[in-house]
């Protein structure tokens, strides 16, 4: 069974490495490939073969991609989007609620960011969220005071895990059930979102 399971991870951790080989030098791949796919086939891996060769085809998949494009960004990036795959695998294996598990999710999942660009910025001497969200908070509300726009950036911080949580999580239980790889809790919570508007 062990050997099953590593075989299984290993080949979908091969077709991770050749769509990002593909997807990365067209310039989706920071969109795409690292937002939406990598995060969302981790968690597939997660249910389908376990938290151990999950992150292992994950690591797998982030160190060939580092050697090929030699890019310490896109290799954080992907480390984020490692972590969201495995805590939504593990999250989708609890016996809780969905609401329960979209909101420890998007605790954990912010938790996680703040002490990836804590050590990013340790790491690089620059933090990629404090760029980022400074470059808009600057564009939005220029005249603001100091005290409003801290506010507004550590909230932005906040959200940021949110998108890619539900991207996640949704896409995760209908792929993983077109592929028929749900279990009884998963095969309950999918059931739940796909019939959302007869049940709200």
């Amino acid at each position: 069974m062990e050997t099953r399971k590593l075989t299984e991870g290993g080949i979908l951790s091969a077709i991770q490495i050749i769509l990002g080989i593909i997807l990365i030098p067209t310039g989706i791949g920071y969109s795409f490939y690292v937002e939406i796919f990598l995060p969302i086939s981790v968690t597939l891996v997660v249910m389908r073969c376990g938290k151990k060769v999950g992150l292992l085809s994950g690591f797998n998949t982030i160190a060939v991609i580092m050697l090929c494009f030699s890019n310490g960004f896109l290799a954080l990036y992907s480390i984020q989007a490692l972590g969201f795959g495995v805590l939504t695998g593990w999250i989708l294996e609890k016996k809780w609620s969905v609401l329960s598990d979209l909101l420890v999710e998007c605790l954990l999942g912010c938790v996680f960011l703040l002490v990836l660009d804590w050590m990013t910025a340790g790491l690089l001497g620059t933090s990629l969220l404090s760029d980022e969200v400074t470059d808009m908070l600057v564009a939005a509300v220029p005249t603001v005071d100091e005290t409003t726009i801290l506010c507004v950036y550590y909230l932005s911080i906040a959200a940021i895990p949110i998108a890619s949580v539900l991207i996640t999580y949704i896409g995760s239980l209908f792929i993983g059930n077109r592929l028929g790889i749900l279990q009884k809790t998963t095969k309950e919570k999918y059931r739940i979102l796909r019939y959302y508007k007869r049940t709200a």
